[in-house]
């Protein structure tokens, strides 16, 4: 007599692998409460020296009272270009897992022709000692973040693509992070105005139901063995 049990099992392989909704991890949060101080002012290059899992710098950025980071182009010294970046270590994210998704509130946002604001993730690697990466977030109006790498062995590159600011609202971005010892995220404009609030960084977990779907599909291939 013939059984349905292979049936059975492919069924469950197929439910296993469909797309599901994965819970997700939090890794980081930030939400400027208290508010963030930056770790440096002025303007010119300033280094990440790999002290701490969380490292600011902000040459001239403004922390307003409702504790929003405020990158303002406009009316500090000449209207330059105002940015911050955050150095975070992702040692303890998940291995297993490679792309991580930042969500954060923009308010307080104002255009200014020949202006844009951004977020972008950056890596680097192979920091401390003689080797250091550094951001140059006190540009000219109109003028994008520079970035600089010193030592033999320091690499710093991108982890994605511009996130470009339009508004206020709530933005979402994605960037991989599996080749990256340290994770920098950048937030700056080079001369229109706006907030950064309410930061949380995620990156998805397995599915449980396909777990579940899988192992359902190793019972019932033993016991048809058997």
């Amino acid at each position: 007599m013939k059984t349905k049990i292979p049936y059975l099992i492919l069924a469950l392989i197929i439910f296993a692998t469909q797309p599901t909704s994965a819970a997700l991890t939090t890794v980081y949060t930030e939400d400027f409460n208290p508010a963030v101080v930056p770790d440096a002012t002025g303007s010119g290059l300033q280094y990440f020296n790999g002290s701490a899992d969380e490292y600011w710098i902000g040459p001239s950025n403004l922390v307003n009272y409702s504790g929003d980071l405020t990158l303002d182009g406009q009316g500090l010294s000449g209207g330059r270009g105002r940015g911050a970046v955050v150095w975070l270590d992702p040692s303890s994210w998940p291995s297993d897992r490679t792309i991580a998704t930042i969500a954060f509130d923009v308010s307080g946002y104002t255009a200014i022709g020949g202006a844009e604001t951004y977020f972008r993730a950056f890596y680097g690697n192979s920091l401390g000692g003689g080797n250091t990466a550094g951001f140059d977030v006190h540009q000219g109006f109109g003028v994008d973040i520079d970035t600089n790498a010193n030592g033999a062995l320091a690499e710093m590159g991108s982890l994605s693509g511009k996130g470009l600011v339009t508004g206020n609202g709530s933005y979402t971005f994605s960037f991989d992070y599996s080749t990256a010892d340290w994770v920098a995220l950048a937030f700056y404009t080079s001369g229109e105005v706006a907030s950064f609030d309410n930061i949380v960084i995620t990156v998805p977990e397995p599915s449980s139901t396909a777990l579940l779907g899988l192992g359902l599909s190793s019972m019932l291939l033993r016991r048809r063995r058997s």
